[in-house]
């Protein structure tokens, strides 16, 4: 026989009926917690959740159980865990006669989440290593306490779904109420400012030296920026203002951003990028999301559809084209490459962020390319013959392209000019 002693101090006041209802429950919680149960179930029981009941039959007795946990493995499986329960509500014991009763707590509901999936650059080096994949951003609807929340994807067959990702913190979401103009780049944006409106969170403003190392990004539609100063004008309502627009390669995004854009402030702890294959970029998939503890089945399941580009992968935009004629006629083209990583160095060459250094040069005689060219370095020499293959004679001004190219990805964003020769 097993002896066994609970010990459980408690300094509050109770009626003596009281006292034995709290003595009852934990008697019975802890000779029922005895007795567990593990089960590997096909996805169609998904619709189970924690603290529900469960009937299994046990040496041809039908016993009841509750469900303390669920975790989704490989694929096609939940993994359930249960407790063995006398079927009553386990926060609520039947006092004694002539008292009353200790009313159930009630447990929190779970409240639907809004799911953003977010095919853009890396927002830190880190995340270079999974470059292919994408961001995932959530937060609770409807004011609820956010538990986290649940990205599946499809298996192959479609017949099933696997967790691809959990967003244990919720980001920071709104939209823009006034027009964000075109603006500089490379430099503080003091002219614009715009209006935001936050589903939940704060902002805040800071100095100079912690934008410029990274801090206050948020994407406006799908353009990079920061900010140095949030004004609070109205609840949950701020102006950003000093900006830095077109950040981490997006400055082909810096354009008029209606109101109505999406906000999304930047955290590489609250968005999380799932595994993904290269091979899957351009596929259309039809994602499911969920609160935690839900599964895609689940009362507050939504769809997903995303197709992931992969711009984590693409290389950024060269800068600083510049073309040269010499005495002979030809025309000697550079320009400098930036990086995906790790591209702020003062100190010595950036890193190429790529397997191999290449580039695609386009020329062009109006809108039509009439010459491309792919180099391994940051030049080319255009020759006299050639320009007169492609114009008749030696132009007096040139326009052309350059991009970087990705093994993986293909050509980034290009960069074009006209130069003066």
């Amino acid at each position: 026989m097993n002896l066994f002693r609970l010990i459980r101090i408690i300094y509050v006041s109770y009626q003596r009926s009281q006292a034995q209802t709290i003595g009852q429950r934990a008697l019975r919680e802890m000779w029922q917690g005895r007795e567990a149960i593990d089960l590997r179930l096909p996805t169609r029981w998904l619709k189970i959740d924690p603290t529900d009941l469960i009937e299994m039959p046990i040496d041809g007795v039908l016993r009841r159980y509750r469900v303390t946990s669920i975790t989704y493995g490989k694929p096609g499986l939940v993994l359930v865990r249960g407790q063995a329960t006398d079927g009553g509500n386990p926060d609520y014991v039947t006092a004694p006669t002539g008292s009353g009763s200790m009313p159930p707590v009630a447990a929190d509901p779970v409240p639907p989440v809004k799911i953003e999936l977010l095919d853009m650059p890396i927002i830190i080096d880190a995340h270079d290593g999974a470059a292919a994949s994408f961001y995932v951003a959530a937060r609770p609807m409807g004011g609820g306490r956010f538990r986290g929340a649940s990205l599946f994807q499809p298996t192959a067959d479609g017949l099933d779904y696997t967790t691809a990702a959990v967003a244990t913190l919720a980001s920071t979401m709104g939209a823009t109420v006034t027009v964000l103009p075109p603006g500089p780049v490379w430099t503080w944006d003091r002219c614009n400012s715009v209006e935001v409106q936050l589903d939940d969170g704060t902002l805040q403003s800071l100095p100079d030296e912690r934008i410029l190392a990274g801090a206050n990004a948020a994407l406006i539609g799908d353009e990079v920026i920061q900010f140095a100063t949030a004004e609070l004008i109205a609840a949950g309502r701020y102006r950003l203002s000093r900006l830095l627009r077109g950040q981490r390669g997006t400055e082909h995004e810096v354009a008029t951003h209606p109101a109505g854009s999406r906000l999304i402030l930047l955290d590489p702890a609250r968005q999380v990028r799932p595994a993904f294959s290269v091979a899957r970029l351009g596929i259309a998939t039809a994602y499911k999301g969920a609160p935690v503890p839900e599964g895609p089945a689940g009362s507050h399941a939504i769809d997903v559809p995303f197709t992931n580009g992969g711009r984590g992968l693409k290389p950024f935009a060269p800068v600083q084209l510049k073309a040269r004629r010499d005495a002979s006629g030809d025309v000697r083209l550079s320009w400098i490459r930036r990086s995906r990583v790790s591209g702020d160095s003062w100190f010595a060459e950036i890193p190429l962020g790529e397997e191999a250094e290449d580039y695609d040069v386009a020329i062009l005689n109006g809108e039509a390319v009439v010459r491309t060219t792919r180099v391994g370095a940051p030049s080319l020499v255009y020759t006299a013959a050639q320009q007169a293959a492609d114009f008749g004679s030696q132009p007096a001004a040139l326009k052309w392209r350059v991009a970087q190219v990705s093994r993986v990805y293909g050509a980034g964003q290009p960069t074009e000019v006209t130069s003066a020769l």
